[in-house]
C-alpha cells in the first residue's frame, strides 16, 4: 500500500527524506530551503541585493538557474514570498580553456 505525504495527507508519498513527500510537497520543501539558504546563510535580506550564480551547462546549474529564477519572478509553488534580487550568471566555457592550454587554436586557424 502506498505511503501517504506527511505534509498535505492528500496524495500518496514519492519520495523520502525525513519524512514520505509527494511531488508537489517536496518541491515547495526545495523552494523553502532554497530561500532559507539565501536568507540565513548568505545573509541576503535587503532588497535588490546581487546574487552571482557560477553555472555549468550541467543538470545541477540547470537546477539551481530555475530556483533562482523561480524566486525572482514569484513563481514557486507554495511559498510565494518574492525575493527581490539582482542575479548574475557567471559560466566559463572551459573547452575554449583547454583549447587554448592545448594549443589547438592554432590547428582551427590553419586548417
Amino acid at each position: 500500500m502506498p505511503t501517504q505525504c506527511k505534509k498535505c495527507r492528500e496524495q500518496n508519498a514519492v519520495i523520502k527524506l525525513k519524512d514520505p513527500l509527494c511531488k508537489d510537497c517536496f518541491i515547495g520543501h526545495v523552494e523553502h530551503t532554497f530561500k532559507m539558504t539565501l536568507r540565513m546563510k548568505c545573509g541576503i535580506t535587503q532588497k535588490n541585493e546581487k546574487l552571482l550564480i557560477c553555472a555549468s551547462e550541467g543538470q545541477n546549474s540547470a537546477a539551481l538557474l530555475q530556483l533562482a529564477s523561480d524566486v525572482v519572478h514569484n513563481k514557486c509553488a507554495y511559498n510565494k514570498s518574492k525575493m527581490f534580487l539582482d542575479v548574475h550568471v557567471l559560466h566559463i566555457n572551459e573547452t575554449i580553456l583547454w583549447r587554448h592550454y592545448l594549443g589547438l587554436e592554432y590547428e582551427d586557424q590553419v586548417g
